[in-house]
């Protein structure tokens, strides 16, 4: 691949790192609180309903464009670094990288937990607070708990896939022996 080619794949890398990232802190310090705010439930609801359609379209498809941009570019590299050891693992890139895998593995994970198991219940218990069915208020602060802690592994989890990446990127560092 040519350096403007993986120039330009690494910008679009960084770009929708960004707005994983960047989304995820968003939501955490600035949309949650101010959907909290609104009173009527039915207006929390739909704007929560909204809010989380529109999120996710956002979240999963970086997260795609992150993996097939990241893919390129690790590809690339690891045809780069076998040129000059038996053995990725040779050098401190290799484990380094691996750990990078299992940390967005653990992220992937942490994400899809909170966006298809704990945030449908949230908005079920909602729905069911709103509708004034028995049972919907008395779980919804712990679910709420349960639900901060998990999105703030999430974004712990992307942070040092970032950090990771500083890592791997700086060659001084990590092409050294293992």
């Amino acid at each position: 691949m040519s350096e403007e080619v993986r120039s330009i794949i690494l910008w679009l890398h960084l770009i929708f790192i960004t707005v994983w990232i960047g989304s995820q802190v968003l939501t955490a310090f600035a949309v949650v609180s101010a959907v909290r705010r609104i009173e009527n439930r039915d207006d929390r609801l739909d704007v929560l309903r909204t809010f989380t359609r529109r999120f996710s379209l956002i979240a999963w498809g970086s997260l795609l464009i992150i993996v097939i941009t990241g893919g390129g570019l690790t590809g690339d590299r690891i045809d780069t670094i076998k040129e000059g050891v038996d053995n990725i693992y040779d050098l401190r890139w290799g484990w380094i990288f691996s750990i990078k895998m299992t940390l967005v593995l653990v992220m992937v994970a942490l994400v899809a937990f909170h966006s298809y198991v704990l945030g449908p219940r949230l908005m079920d218990l909602n729905q069911r607070a709103v509708d004034q069915i028995e049972g919907g208020d008395t779980r919804i602060r712990r679910l709420q708990v349960q639900s901060g802690i998990v999105a703030a592994l999430g974004l712990l989890t992307s942070l040092l896939v970032l950090g990771c990446g500083a890592f791997l990127s700086n060659s001084s560092f990590s092409f050294l022996p293992s």
